[in-house]
């Protein structure tokens, strides 16, 4: 170790060099650790109450020769969502309801939220009812707006307001 010491007090390139390492060392040991931003998210409200999932969320597209399917989430560890689109021919821009047409199940919405208690609220009731709007969707993202009324027997009605999205496509 005094060797190396020799060396650098009588080498002043050395010296500069030992000098940046140690400048170099104490910037980067006073950075702070600030985790990665996802600029996803799906926000919405819940019975007025403010929900947002910014981690886990994404959309998954399929598309076979007879049925499109577009499923978008968010979730946490206790809580989620999930929105999806079910259409005959290919999913486009535009806005897609749950009550399909008579004799049909497509094109069909189907919203699922489970709260922080568990309980999952969808939209299989009578009188549940969810509407998703797609703005931009593409090959990369999914961003639009939703809502509805989701249902659980015996549960109080959720009501679903000023819900927006934006995800990554995967």
């Amino acid at each position: 170790m005094t060797q190396i010491f020799t060396f650098v007090s009588r080498h002043p390139a050395a010296q500069r060099l030992g000098l940046a390492l140690i400048l170099l060392l104490s910037l980067s040991a006073c950075k702070k650790d600030e985790s990665p931003k996802s600029e996803f998210y799906v926000r919405f409200e819940a019975n007025g109450q403010k929900v947002e999932f910014v981690q886990n969320t994404y959309a998954v597209y399929n598309k076979s020769s007879d049925l499109a399917v577009l499923v978008m989430t968010g979730s946490s560890a206790t809580s989620n969502i999930s929105l999806q689109i079910y259409q005959i021919d290919t999913i486009l821009n535009g806005t897609y309801t749950e009550a399909p047409m008579t004799g049909s199940f497509l094109p069909a919405v189907i919203m699922g939220y489970v709260d922080e208690s568990g309980t999952n609220f969808n939209t299989a009731g009578s009188t549940a009812n969810a509407t998703i709007t797609l703005s931009e969707f593409n090959d990369n993202i999914a961003r639009g707006s939703f809502s509805g009324r989701l249902q659980e027997s015996g549960e109080p009605d959720v009501l679903i307001t000023n819900g927006e999205y934006y995800l990554e496509r995967l």
